[in-house]
């Protein structure tokens, strides 16, 4: 394979990461990315000349847009997935940039660094290197992102499983059934464990967690969500998890509480605020569905607990215990006065 110095020096320019003006140092951690598979594209006929160079990009989306812009495009195949790539990296003194650029086999990458040592304008080059999966270093378990509770009710799929099924992990058993529901998982049932395996993530705006029946099922969902979000943790095993205090700064300020309840068992409903008048608009909102009730009546202590910003307060603490089954993200139930 020949290659044209030119031309692989305008596709070199894509892969950089700014360097320190005091020095090269050592490439960034991440100027090579991260992910599982590679997508390249080589010569069809390794014996002719071309002005192109092969290439590997992470994606195929990546792919296809580099050898989109390739001159002679026919003569190089369609980008392909690959396990491995070699990868070389050499420091630009004159911007101050590292660069890299991953080709599909040992010849290719030989054949860049010859160019790139010929020219002398570029020091260090580092020495070509196959690499395969790479991930960055696993985050901290961010615990405060799991919901809270003392078991697990876990998707026990049949065998074979449902293709793309996974053995999801809730705090529920109704959350666990829901899953089955909403995914058609026929033959699938809750199994109720003490342990989980729980993987925290950063997206654009918090911290959220997964939880996996088994450490295969977890390992296997973080190698796919790793190329897409930030601030991935490694797996861990993860039983009981005590359930905050409620965040005093959030409640509303005053002394009493004006609260309804309904006198039918089979509904749990009711509520309590901190004056008669958002009492009052509150019942008006439940007392379709609420049954027999006496209405807003005062009443010393509430059972309060917060879910994030939104504070709950209940006339009796059996409510408040409810509230926490169906939303078991939020805090503790606790007596205010």
């Amino acid at each position: 394979m020949r290659l044209l110095a030119i031309g692989l020096f305008a596709e070199l320019l894509v892969h950089t990461s700014v360097a320190s003006a005091r020095g090269p140092g050592k490439p960034p951690a991440d100027l090579v990315p991260f992910g599982v598979d590679w997508s390249c594209f080589r010569p069809l006929d390794p014996k002719a000349a071309t002005t192109d160079t092969p290439r590997c990009e992470r994606t195929m989306a990546a792919c296809k847009e580099v050898r989109a812009t390739l001159s002679e495009p026919a003569k190089m195949t369609a980008c392909a997935a690959q396990e491995t790539a070699t990868v070389i990296t050499y420091y630009d003194p004159q911007r101050t940039l590292w660069r890299f650029t991953a080709s599909p086999d040992d010849d290719g990458c030989l054949a860049v660094r010859k160019v790139l040592l010929a020219t002398k304008a570029y020091a260090p080059v580092t020495q070509c290197e196959e690499i395969g999966k790479r991930f960055p270093r696993p985050s901290k378990l961010e615990s405060s992102a799991i919901t809270p509770g003392k078991t697990w009710w876990c998707l026990q799929l049949p065998s074979p499983a449902p293709k793309g099924a996974r053995p999801a992990c809730t705090r529920t058993v109704a959350t666990c059934e829901e899953a089955i529901r909403r995914d058609s998982l026929g033959g699938t049932k809750c199994a109720e464990r003490s342990t989980a395996y729980v993987l925290t993530f950063r997206d654009s705006s918090r911290w959220g967690y997964v939880a996996s029946a088994t450490s295969e099922a977890c390992t296997a969902y973080r190698e796919r969500v790793l190329p897409a979000t930030s601030s991935v943790s490694a797996c861990a095993a993860t039983g009981a998890v005590a359930r905050p205090k409620l965040d005093r700064k959030k409640l509303p300020k005053g002394r009493g509480w004006v609260c309804f309840a309904g006198a039918d068992p089979a509904h749990n409903l009711g509520s309590c605020a901190r004056t008669a008048k958002d009492c009052a608009a509150q019942y008006e909102l439940d007392r379709y569905v609420l049954g027999a009730s006496a209405g807003c009546r005062a009443q010393g202590t509430a059972q309060v607990r917060n879910v994030q910003e939104q504070i709950f307060a209940f006339p009796t603490a059996a409510l408040c215990e409810a509230h926490v089954a169906q939303h078991p993200d939020g805090s503790r139930c606790e007596a205010i006065k």
